[in-house]
């Protein structure tokens, strides 16, 4: 059984987090007993602008119940 995740909506709260100058986006989604945790820092220079090739996304899985 595969689980797919549509991430499309999430491209408004990035083009947010990008405006603001926020390094850091975390959500979780929860699927059957399964949850997901994710965790995506922006790594940003001197100035506050985001440094692209420099993303990192951390999920987390727990287990519910």
């Amino acid at each position: 059984m595969a689980t797919e995740f549509n991430f499309t909506g999430l491209h408004p709260a990035f083009l947010e987090a990008v405006k603001r100058h926020e390094p850091s986006i975390a959500f979780t989604l929860t699927d059957g007993v399964g949850k997901f945790a994710f965790l995506l820092f922006m790594k940003t220079d001197s100035s506050g602008k985001i440094v692209w090739g420099q993303l990192e996304l951390f999920i987390l899985l727990a287990r519910n119940g």
